[in-house]
């Protein structure tokens, strides 16, 4: 696995940087606030050779931890893709993970 991440940020060009992300989720219910999560991540950027970027990122949330790994890529003026895979690890449960993608068209 440790190899497989390292050959993957290789094939990207040299403009990256950490950074910091704090982040808040909060959850309703009939309108009211049912939950809520907050978040404190440590993560790195990296433009790929496409113009896209990757990104991962990890650290401290509510009760708990959570790491997301990324991309974003523009394949022409119209056409975005981008998607995520983010995992949530509360104490004694078991994580939680969720993957999304997203395509964006516009005219």
């Amino acid at each position: 696995m440790f190899r497989a991440l390292c050959l993957f940020f290789l094939c990207f060009s040299a403009n990256a940087g950490p950074y910091i992300e704090i982040k808040s989720e909060v959850s309703y219910k009939n309108w009211s606030v049912s939950d809520q999560t907050n978040h404190t991540r440590f993560g790195w950027e990296k433009k790929n050779l496409t113009g896209g970027n990757v990104y991962i990122e990890g650290g401290h949330m509510t009760g708990g931890s959570s790491w997301e790994a990324g991309y974003k890529s523009r394949l022409s003026d119209n056409l975005v893709v981008e998607g995520k895979l983010e995992t949530k690890k509360e104490r004694d449960f078991n994580p939680k993970s969720k993957l999304e993608t997203e395509i964006r068209f516009t005219w």
